[in-house]
């Protein structure tokens, strides 16, 4: 039996109900260790070991979670990440790292193991409320030409402007006979994404640096509004300052980026 037979044989027999209970959200999940426990049940000769790794992205920490299933010769690996909160009320700085670490371990076991982790709410209409509240027509609509297109900065923008509970309930919307593949695709977007932002921030700040004004007017004019506004939290109030007042010189520019940036949002 090859290794994707025996991956896909531990996915069909996986049992891991969603025994946890949000009060505040009102719905039932998984966590981390439920996977763990269901899995010890169907691994039979095969092992899963989950790893982490700290990753800085600009001025932010990331949890990159791997998680590999292995029958002893051969291996398959996913990885997902998760942000350390700035602060996070009644933790201190070791239990925000042990929840990121959590959270991105849990996300790269539903990968692996084909997972759905929509969240089960105490009814079908609750759920589609909560659903329907999570996240924006607009917000639905970037995610998915991103998925299409395999836009991973546009991708990664939108998951750190649109909040945990919304790009969590974009993450669960892939139409049926879709999933696994949406999401395989999703999480290597995501890495992409972390990567090329990077990158992207740094080539802004050293056009700023350099006073390079037409140039920065070109690029801000290629960004869509979601990855403007990411692009402002990632240089910080003082370069985008900076960047608006080199770019007010360039009147075809300048008023697109005064409609869809606000510093602080």
């Amino acid at each position: 039996m090859s290794i994707t037979e025996k991956l896909s044989e531990v996915q069909q027999n996986l049992r891991c109900p969603k025994n946890q209970f949000n009060t505040f959200g009102k719905y039932n999940y998984r966590n981390c260790e439920d996977i763990l426990i269901g899995l010890k049940k169907v691994l039979n000769n095969s092992t899963v070991t989950i790893t982490d790794d700290i990753q800085q992205i600009g001025e932010r920490y990331y949890v990159k979670a791997t998680a590999t299933f292995s029958d002893g010769s051969e291996s398959i690996i996913t990885t997902a990440f998760a942000r350390e909160p700035v602060q996070k009320k009644g933790m201190d700085e070791s239990q925000i790292t042990g929840a990121a670490s959590s959270y991105a371990r849990k996300y790269a076991l539903c990968g692996l193991f084909a997972l759905d982790d929509n969240k089960d709410a105490d009814s079908q209409d609750n759920r589609k409320a909560h659903e329907e509240k999570a996240y924006t027509a607009t917000q639905k609509a970037i995610f998915d030409k991103a998925i299409a297109e395999k836009d991973a900065l546009s991708l990664w923008a939108l998951k750190e402007v649109s909040g945990e509970e919304a790009y969590m309930a974009l993450f669960s919307s892939f139409e049926p006979g879709t999933v696994t593949r949406n999401k395989d695709i999703c999480r290597k977007l995501e890495a992409d994404g972390a990567k090329e932002w990077a990158v992207h921030v740094d080539n802004f700040q050293g056009m700023i640096e350099s006073e390079d004004a037409m140039g920065l007017a070109e690029e801000v004019e290629g960004l869509e509004n979601h990855e403007k506004k990411y692009l402002a939290l990632r240089l910080g109030d003082e370069k985008t300052k900076q960047l608006k007042g080199l770019i007010a010189g360039v009147p075809a520019n300048e008023p697109d980026w005064r409609a869809s940036i606000k510093l602080g949002q």
